[in-house]
């Protein structure tokens, strides 16, 4: 008798633990997804500022911008790139060479 109160409190106490551990573990993983989540889209809402930004830039410098070059700059995901290429596209003479340096790179 005492032997299976001693085994239903151990199991009951099992169970209990496993559901919080389970429920602390969704939690978790919930609150980190939701930031990952959170920072993700911030990133990509600079990046497409900044392409916004660069093909403005580009469209009162030079006139209109060909849809090859649009959809190489749509293919940049680095912040870091699109930003030196907005500094480019500032202070450089022509479209041609903005181009070339557009195509040249790796990103």
């Amino acid at each position: 008798m005492l032997a299976e109160r001693v085994a239903n409190w151990y199991e009951s106490g099992v169970q209990k633990g496993l559901q919080q551990g389970l429920q602390q573990g969704v939690q978790q993983g919930l609150q980190k997804g939701l930031q990952k989540g959170k920072l993700e889209g911030f990133i990509e809402g600079e990046a497409k500022g900044i392409k916004t930004a660069l093909l403005a830039i580009l469209t009162m410098r030079f006139g209109e911008v060909s849809p090859e070059t649009k959809q190489a700059i749509d293919a940049i995901q680095k912040l870091e790139h699109l930003e030196q290429l907005m500094r480019q596209a500032i202070i450089i003479e022509s479209l041609p060479l903005f181009q070339q340096l557009l195509f040249l790179k790796t990103y």
